[in-house]
């Protein structure tokens, strides 16, 4: 059993979202939670000027909003999700890769 499977036992929906194999020479992932942030593009410029190591990373976006979250947020949640896509598109590489999620309707807790 791995570390992961009890938590996933208890997710009745869980879905694998990304498909795509790791890199061999994986080291690092990144998992930024965003909920209603305009500035995220900031974020991943900062992470892209980092110091590389000569390893893989990979960076996982998951874009998310609650069944009650206001219009307002939900439109901010899909023009971040709009420009993560074109700045993955303009920044990506075999070594630095990125996965953007978006899930919305979560229910709550």
């Amino acid at each position: 059993m791995g570390f992961a499977d009890s938590y996933l036992e208890k997710q009745k929906n869980f879905q694998v979202k990304i498909h795509d194999k790791p890199q061999l020479d994986l080291k690092f992932v990144v998992v930024i939670p965003c909920f209603n942030e305009p500035g995220l593009i900031n974020t991943l410029d900062s992470i892209k000027d980092c110091k590389r190591i000569r390893s893989s990373i990979e960076v996982i976006i998951l874009i998310n909003s609650a069944e009650d979250t206001s219009e307002q947020i939900v439109s901010q949640n899909t023009k971040t999700y709009t420009e993560a896509k074109n700045w993955i598109h303009k920044n990506e590489d075999s070594s630095f890769r990125f996965f953007i999620l978006q899930e919305i309707d979560l229910p709550r807790k």
